[in-house]
Formats: C-alpha cells, sequence, structure tokens
C-alpha cells in the first residue's frame, strides 16, 4: 500500500512538472525580472547559471541547562543541569535554485542527530524552516540542596526534537544581498548593510529520564530585529558576512509533565537570536567557504523552571553552479 501512494504522488509530481513546466519558467522569470529592476546592479548581480549543488563538511553541538524547583514533602528541592551533544561531524549535500534552498545533514555513526533545511532569500525577505533532533546528550544534574548525589547523563537519557521557522525582511534590499551570502546565488560586488526585521516560530520537545520532571515542551513566537553586513573585496571574488538578530517572546504555550502530571507553565520573559558569520570565495562557476552559526534561548518557564538552550554549528563548502 505504502509503495503505491508513493508511486502515484511521484507520478503526479512527474505529471505536474510536464503540464506546468513552461507556466513555472514564466513565473520564476517573473519573478526574477521583477527583483533584477528594483536592485542596483552595481552593487550586486546575478551568475548566469541558477543551480547550485555544494557539498559540505559541518560541526555541530548543542548544550542544554535547565534549573527546576520540586516540591516534595520535605521541602522544594532544586536541580541544576547541564548536557552536552556529542560533536557532530556529518557530511551534509545541499542545492539552491535562484533563491531556494534545501539541505540534509546526518551523522553516520552511533547516537546519531540528524537535521534537514529548507531556506528561501529573495531580494527583500527571507525564509527558513529547519528540523534538529538530538538523542547525544550527556552531562550531570547536581543537587543543589547537597540530599543526593550527582546523576550521570547517558546520550539517549535526553531526546530533543526542534522545529524552527524564521522569516525576516531586509530594508535596503537595493544594494545588500542576503543570498549573496546565505545561498551564493547572488554576487555582492560592492560592500554595504541593512537592518533587519524577523518573525520566529519554535517548537521544542525535550524528554529526559530519571529526572523528578519527564518531558517540557514549549511553543513560542517571537519577534525582533538586527543588522546584517557584507563587505565585499579582491574584485568581488570575496564575501565577508556578519549578522545578528535579537528576538523578543510576544506568545508562548509551555508545559512540564512530572510525576504529578502536566503542568501548564506560564513563562514570565523569553529572550533568543542567532548570529551569523560566513566567509564566500567565488572564482568563475566555483563556489567555497565557510559559515558559523549561533542560536541561543532562554526561557524562564515558570518560577520553577528555567532552559537555557545553545546551538552551533561550523560549515565548511564548496560548490559547483550549473
Amino acid at each position: 500500500m505504502k509503495r503505491r501512494l508513493l508511486l502515484i504522488i511521484f507520478s503526479l509530481l512527474i505529471t505536474t512538472q510536464l503540464i506546468a513546466g513552461p507556466r513555472w519558467r514564466s513565473f520564476i522569470n517573473w519573478v526574477d525580472s521583477a527583483d533584477i529592476a528594483g536592485a542596483d546592479t552595481s552593487y550586486v548581480r546575478w551568475p548566469k547559471q541558477d543551480l547550485i549543488a555544494s557539498i559540505n563538511s559541518k560541526i555541530t553541538s548543542s548544550t542544554l541547562h535547565v534549573h527546576y524547583h520540586y516540591p516534595s514533602e520535605y521541602g522544594d528541592l532544586s536541580y541544576d543541569g547541564s548536557a552536552t551533544a556529542e560533536l557532530q561531524t556529518p557530511i551534509s549535500l545541499s542545492l539552491a535554485y535562484r533563491g531556494w534552498g534545501v539541505s540534509y545533514s546526518r551523522n553516520f555513526e552511533k547516537n546519531v542527530d540528524d537535521e534537514f533545511s529548507f531556506s528561501t532569500c529573495g531580494r527583500k525577505y527571507g525564509a527558513e524552516l529547519r528540523y534538529q533532533h538530538s538523542h547525544s546528550y550527556s552531562g550531570t544534574i547536581e543537587d543543589d540542596m547537597g540530599y543526593q548525589e550527582d546523576i550521570d547523563i547517558q546520550p539517549g537519557d535526553i531526546t530533543q526534537e526542534l522545529y524552527y521557522a524564521n522569516v525576516y525582511y531586509v530594508f535596503n534590499s537595493k544594494r545588500f544581498s542576503l543570498p549573496a551570502a546565505l545561498l551564493q546565488t547572488v554576487i555582492q560586488r560592492r560592500s554595504a548593510g541593512s537592518w533587519l526585521a524577523a518573525i520566529n516560530f519554535q517548537r521544542n520537545i525535550l524528554n529526559f529520564q530519571d529526572i523528578p520532571f519527564y518531558k517540557v515542551t514549549s511553543t513560542k513566537i517571537s519577534l525582533g530585529g538586527g543588522y546584517a553586513y557584507n563587505w565585499a573585496f579582491a574584485k568581488e571574488k570575496c564575501l565577508l558576512h556578519a549578522s545578528i538578530m535579537p528576538l523578543l517572546n510576544v506568545y508562548n504555550h509551555n508545559s512540564i509533565y512530572s510525576d504529578t502530571g502536566k503542568e501548564a507553565a506560564t513563562e514570565s520573559i523569553s529572550l533568543n537570536g542567532n548570529i551569523h558569520l560566513s566567509f564566500v570565495y567565488n572564482v568563475s562557476r566555483y563556489v567555497m567557504g565557510a559559515s558559523n552559526i549561533y542560536y541561543l534561548s532562554w526561557q524562564n518557564l515558570s518560577d520553577r523552571i528555567a532552559v537555557v538552550d545553545l546551538n552551533w554549528s561550523s560549515r565548511l563548502f564548496i560548490g559547483v553552479r550549473f
């Protein structure tokens, strides 16, 4: 049944492409012409090739810090836990077509953590969707009151599922290009910067073992703004990009699951944001470079629990334009 369903879906996709191919191409050309029309081509230019295929070597890790007050018959107990995911070095593949990009990375060793992301960048906007699954966390949970011995966290004791969506707007879209830094589908010819505005959605699911609470779920929407700058040099062959985006929570829905049942956690404040640093080198049809991305989230879920999540990745890439 599953094979038939997959075959039907695949056939429909092929049929749709055959029927709507020319129309889709015309639509893409229209979007591109509208996009290019408002740009200052002395600052940005579009390569002749539409598609970029790249192979990436990533180093990625996450750190969780949880502080929890647990009521008991002896009074409130206080726990302080810290865990770090194993350093992952997956190989990932990426495809970028005009302003659209997709990538998938996976570590083929044990305690596998994997990640899937989809992104799109236009002249005035950008969006990123990301899914991350981690279960290689290890560390220690300490009893701040000294009533119990420290609890060792082994890989598999903590699992995390993260659903992440970020949409942002570029104010100086005439001279500044985000795709030049993120997808390499545009080339920044001269240095320029821009203020950014963003809306962010996160759904975080944490499962724990051998501690008073065994699950924490968090759903939040944040608004924020930041700044990005592209420094172009070496006759437009080199690009150095830096951006920062702080975000403030405006909506949240959180739950804590423990032996006493499910508890709705009213979040008092939440701060999160990201920092992006990258270097891009363009030569003929080839592109190579490195990027570093840092995601930070601090959530005071209630007067009893606070979670700090730091996720970072470093990437080396080399690609070819077609």
